[in-house]
């Protein structure tokens, strides 16, 4: 039983870890994504639906940044939600305030 625990945290830490390096490599790759070699690729008198293709590259890469982030802290919240008891405790205790006052 000690040892379930024991893995179970670990495979938490596991993904802690994870999750802090995607973060770290998050704006790194946006960075380089966005450097004028990259943005050379895309830097051509291409119109898709009047629309250049290079703001289009620059667009994709805003919003795939954007995307990446909300998975990651989607994630995040579900490995650090507060249990109901904890939830129902923090109202019980604000709606004991406002009553004082």
């Amino acid at each position: 039983m000690v040892q379930n625990r024991s893995h179970a945290r670990l495979a938490q830490g596991d993904g802690d870890k994870k999750r802090d390096n995607a973060v770290f490599l998050l704006p790194l790759f946006g960075c380089i994504f966005s450097l004028p070699p990259m943005m050379n690729l895309f830097n051509h008198k291409v119109l898709v639906f009047g629309i250049p293709l290079a703001f289009l590259y620059l667009l994709g890469v805003w919003f795939l940044m954007v995307l990446i982030a909300f998975l990651i802290s989607r994630k995040s919240r579900k490995t650090t939600s507060p249990s109901p008891d904890t939830t129902l405790q923090t109202a019980d205790l604000s709606s004991d305030q406002n009553r004082q006052m």
